[in-house]
């Protein structure tokens, strides 16, 4: 039988990272170049039991430079700061890759201009 992380739609799709940051992080924890989020996911797991792992793991997760700036703009909640705020660190994993499909459906919309 299938890995539930197997069956989940784009754990097998490659990572595209945005900046040298990121393929640096990955090189880092032992990842590809162009990891998927079933080779991420338990090296952020792992990042995520201690709140200090939380903004790496998120730039594996979202393949791309984070600010600790991001968990408090805008004053009010936003996706990453609510996926920091979770309790545990498969919630957390769970709401990077809200984030993540958030960020993407952006990027979408944004090249279909």
């Amino acid at each position: 039988m299938a890995n539930k992380s197997e069956t989940k739609s784009g754990f097998t799709t490659p990572i595209e990272p945005q900046d040298q940051w990121t393929i640096e992080q990955y090189r880092k924890h032992g990842l590809p170049q162009n990891p998927t989020l079933k080779q991420v996911e338990p090296v952020a797991t792992k990042l995520l039991k201690d709140s200090k792992g939380f903004i790496p793991a998120a730039e594996l997760v979202l393949g791309r430079r984070v600010d600790a700036r991001e968990l408090t703009e805008g004053g009010g909640i936003n996706c990453l700061s609510l996926a920091f705020s979770l309790p545990t660190e498969g919630k957390k994993f769970g709401g990077l890759l809200l984030v993540r499909t958030v960020e993407e459906s952006a990027r979408q919309k944004l090249t279909k201009k």
